[in-house]
């Protein structure tokens, strides 16, 4: 398996998050995997390389794209989150989702890049991996 992580840290309401999310894909699968999200990022944001223009959840499932979509009847960023997901189920990807609020643990940087640092590491304590 191959991963794509990535970690935030937001207020929602009055409480601070932090999480760390990801998608998994079996190995053999990454190629086209890349291929297909390569060419989402490149219809939708305009991306000429594979790590240019980020996929944000966060524009995706904006008030504004939801808007966009009621008025006009089409909203790309929805349409490219739409065409993510069905990517990630063809290749078999599988999505995980870890997430704290407790301000102790709000530096998420370790110093040992050998280690997780403590929310991940407690987490994969939990899970066994």
């Amino acid at each position: 398996m191959l991963f794509f992580i990535d970690e935030s840290w937001q207020t929602i309401g009055k409480r601070e998050i932090g999480a760390l999310g990801g998608v998994a894909v079996p190995e053999p699968k990454y190629n086209d995997f890349c291929r297909e999200v390569f060419g989402i990022k490149r219809d939708v944001l305009g991306a000429r390389e594979l790590i240019e223009c980020e996929l944000k959840g966060n524009s995706c499932f904006a008030k504004s794209a939801f808007r966009k979509l009621e008025a006009t009847g089409h909203s790309r960023l929805l349409e490219a989150a739409g065409k993510m997901l069905a990517t990630i189920k063809r290749h078999e990807g599988k999505v995980f989702l870890i997430w704290t609020s407790d301000p102790t643990l709000s530096l998420l940087n370790n110093p040992n890049s050998t280690e997780l640092s403590k929310p991940y590491s407690n987490c994969c304590l939990i899970c066994g991996h």
